[in-house]
């Protein structure tokens, strides 16, 4: 099968002319606003490398480097529960969603998350979203009111925070994440993606680069 080349490609109405100057390698510049220019999925695998069990009221880190763990177009550092995926255009954002199993025992007064990410290698890490707490607060992201169990959605994003968004914005090459959960009660016990050797679960990420310029 022979291979099609085609460059400055535009297309108006039932007419191609070839001036749009369209680039959709490299970097995108010319790709439209929204278009998804990369994207990548990462599962935690099961197990106590994805077993993170706390009842503390202060932030720490979730484990994703169970059993059979499995990424592409990410990479997880080695030796730590962060993520690294490769931007590619200085005029996009990401968006990071993901999919955590989750077991509160007793549920007195729920849990929070909260994602840290880097785009300087992993110097300096800020919160995405506008808030210290995450943005369903320490309390509010599940579990509030006795024992509970589901999986928590949430999709994080770049773009959110005005402060950090021109630096986002800008960056191509290397960026960095991790999330991090807390409960809001100590007696509260918050176990985050899997559970125990008996009953096993995984969790998923899913990143995406978007045109925003």
């Amino acid at each position: 099968m022979g291979t099609l080349n085609v460059a400055n490609l535009n297309h108006t109405g039932n007419t191609f002319t070839t001036n749009a100057n369209l680039n959709f390698g490299g970097s995108w510049v010319d790709a439209p606003i929204g278009t998804i220019i990369k994207r990548g999925s990462y599962n935690t695998g099961y197990g106590s490398g994805s077993r993170t069990q706390t009842s503390s009221l202060t932030w720490g880190t979730v484990l994703i480097g169970g059993t059979n763990q499995a990424a592409f177009n990410l990479t997880k550092v080695s030796g730590l529960d962060i993520l690294s995926f490769t931007k590619l255009s200085n005029k996009s954002h990401l968006e990071i969603s993901i999919n955590f199993p989750y077991y509160l025992q007793y549920g007195n007064q729920g849990f929070g998350i909260r994602c840290q990410a880097s785009n300087d290698g992993g110097s300096n890490y800020v919160l995405l979203g506008n808030l210290e707490n995450g943005p369903a607060n320490a309390w509010g992201a599940g579990g509030y009111g006795g024992h509970d169990a589901g999986v928590l959605h949430f999709t994080f994003s770049t773009y959110d925070n005005s402060t950090e968004r021109s630096s986002w914005l800008a960056r191509t090459g290397e960026v960095r994440f991790y999330f991090q959960v807390r409960v809001w009660n100590s007696s509260d016990i918050l176990y985050m993606i899997d559970h125990s050797n008996i009953y096993p679960k995984e969790g998923t990420i899913q990143i995406s680069e978007i045109i925003t310029e």
